[in-house]
């Protein structure tokens, strides 16, 4: 029987690690006669090709040697000696569970032609410091969010060391970048190249390697560091991925981060004298168990280090390298109508008045959606200063109330319109059942007065939670919306907002199929580019924000003020629930 899968293995200097992988993969479900196993030696001085050849295991096993070239220059040439159909690459510290092989070769055989990325988690042999129970949490919620076996992943998504891939798609990309020999990511930028050519990427959560090797926290600055250097290098090599792999991408409401981001971009070379405090600090927090500091310690840590790598492959042009954050702001009502029940979504228009004054008095220009999308996209220019307005729900009052004022500033912004109750009332609203929305004259009224400084947009036709129907319910919300509102506005719909800002994966497939641009959520942070252009956030502006609350909000997309005041809040209600 001619071999299904050839595991190649590229080491260095680590014998020992080696031998426990080895090891693990005579355990495996899949018959012997279905795979074998090269072991590319690269340069080793330790013995590991001596105690390669003494192993006599139950699988066909294979070594070759070379001088030292690097990891993708090892992998490469494994690859270049594999004899099955298809190839995979396993770290030398992983033990593979019995399941590994098996659950790779399904998943291509159920979605043939791409690359599939298996499972990794820290083997209980690995000693549990604090910084590794730290990644060991992040690896467990990285697992439990690719729900479903063979979930579709995107490129910025894959990791090193348990990825497949049929030999013959591998040779047609020209193998791993050989050029990264001293950087990383290499599996990241084989990943972008097969997805440039149309190939997909799965998840195999069955397919479990456990490492047996795992940075602690000075390794892992170390390999933060080298992945700065790649970020740069792979905007170089594919200007296209500019931005998608910045930390700034997915970067959301966080304070301390954010004013440590700002210290360690504008110290250029100064930057170890922070990060060595930083460092100082993590291990106090460490001795004294303080958990959640020395999480937040971490993180700025490993950010430091990565623009740190930045700045040496860039040679100090840190900042082409920066992804500028825009706030899009989120309001619902303005209007001076009281109502209790629903006074938190109906902002005083005296207030909104002032917080639009104090966006001009500081220079803050307002942009389009279509000018957001440029950025975000394309890298078109943008103005200093942007930011971006819109209403969801478009409430009737909004004609007088909030458009006459950013028209009077020239402040493009969006109206969110649910096509299904155009001329309605909110009546999803249990609180406010009977508050007014545009009718079909308003906004023909609207489109014609303020031109091209209003927009009226996508919101769901029925203000449905979309991330609780299926697709075909999705598609239908969506269409509707569209066929709906460009009649009336004179405009192409090319942007959504979801109902109470939920969605899912699935909902965001839907939109990619869709003429749908952008899709927003209510998720708080800047908008930067490298962002999953359908799941954007807004950070909502609520009656109850201070001032300094919405200008945290304008300057970093949330406000740590209002985030403290509402812990407070659920404290209090849950000492009172004690009583």
């Amino acid at each position: 029987m001619s071999c299904k899968i050839t595991v190649v293995i590229p080491t260095r200097n680590r014998a020992a690690l080696l031998r426990g992988c080895l090891t693990s993969l005579e355990r495996q479900t899949l018959p012997p006669e279905d795979y074998e196993v090269v072991v590319v030696v690269d340069g080793s001085t330790d013995g590991t090709l001596e105690m390669v050849r003494d192993l006599s295991p139950c699988y066909r096993l294979r070594h070759v040697w070379q001088d030292h070239g690097g990891l993708s220059a090892a992998r490469n040439r494994g690859n270049r000696e594999a004899q099955g159909a298809l190839v995979l690459c396993l770290d030398d510290d992983m033990l593979a569970a019995p399941e590994l092989l098996a659950a790779h070769l399904r998943t291509h055989e159920d979605h043939p032609g791409g690359l599939v990325q298996g499972a990794l988690a820290i083997d209980r042999s690995v000693r549990r410091t604090p910084f590794i129970r730290y990644q060991e949490r992040l690896l467990d919620q990285i697992h439990a969010g690719r729900t479903g076996q063979a979930a579709i992943l995107h490129s910025e998504d894959v990791s090193g060391g348990n990825i497949s891939i049929a030999a013959s798609l591998l040779e047609s990309v020209g193998g791993f970048n050989e050029r990264l020999k001293r950087l990383r990511n290499t599996d990241g930028e084989l990943a972008h190249r097969l997805q440039q050519r149309g190939s997909t990427i799965r998840y195999a959560g069955q397919a479990l390697a456990r490492m047996t090797h795992f940075h602690d926290l000075a390794g892992a600055l170390d390999a933060s560091y080298l992945y700065g250097r790649s970020y740069v290098y792979l905007q170089q090599e594919h200007p296209e991925t500019r931005w998608k792999l910045s930390p700034l991408a997915r970067d959301r409401g966080s304070l301390l981060r954010h004013l440590a981001r700002r210290l360690f971009l504008r110290g250029g070379l100064r930057l170890r004298a922070p990060l060595a405090l930083a460092r100082l600090s993590i291990g106090l927090c460490e001795a004294a168990r303080l958990r959640p500091p020395a999480e937040a310690l971490y993180r700025l840590a490993l950010d430091g280090h990565f623009w740190r790598g930045v700045e040496a492959e860039s040679e100090g042009r840190l900042e082409d390298y920066v992804p500028q954050g825009i706030p899009i702001l989120c309001y619902h009502q303005v209007s001076d109508l009281r109502n209790d029940a629903f006074r938190l979504y109906i902002l005083p228009v005296a207030r909104f008045r002032r917080q639009m004054l104090w966006l001009k008095e500081h220079a803050y220009q307002a942009i389009s959606l279509d000018a957001l999308h440029g950025y975000l996209d394309r890298a078109a220019p943008l103005p200093p200063k942007p930011v971006v307005i819109t209403f969801d729900d478009a409430y009737a009052e909004l004609e007088t109330t909030a458009t006459p004022l950013l028209a009077e500033l020239g402040y493009p912004h969006t109206h969110f319109v649910n096509s299904g109750k155009i001329g309605g009332t909110t009546d999803w609203i249990k609180a406010a059942p009977d508050l007014a929305i545009l009718a079909p004259e308003a906004i023909r009224r609207m489109a014609e007065r303020h031109g091209g400084l209003v927009a009226f947009e996508a919101h769901g036709r029925g203000h449905l939670q979309l991330n609780r129907h299926d697709a075909a319910t999705v598609r239908d919300e969506v269409r509707h919306c569209i066929e709906a509102l460009e009649p009336l506005s004179g405009q192409p719909v090319r942007y959504m907002a979801y109902p109470f800002g939920d969605e899912s994966r699935e909902t965001r497939d839907v939109m990619r199929e869709l003429p749908i641009r952008c899709s927003f959520t209510v998720d708080q942070g800047l908008c930067r580019p490298g962002q999953d252009l359908h799941g954007l956030p807004r950070v909502e502006i609520f009656s109850h924000d201070l001032p300094i609350d919405f200008r945290f909000k304008v300057r970093f997309g949330f406000s740590p003020i209002a985030s403290a005041r509402r812990r407070l809040k659920r404290i209090y209600k849950k000492l009172r629930g004690r009583r």
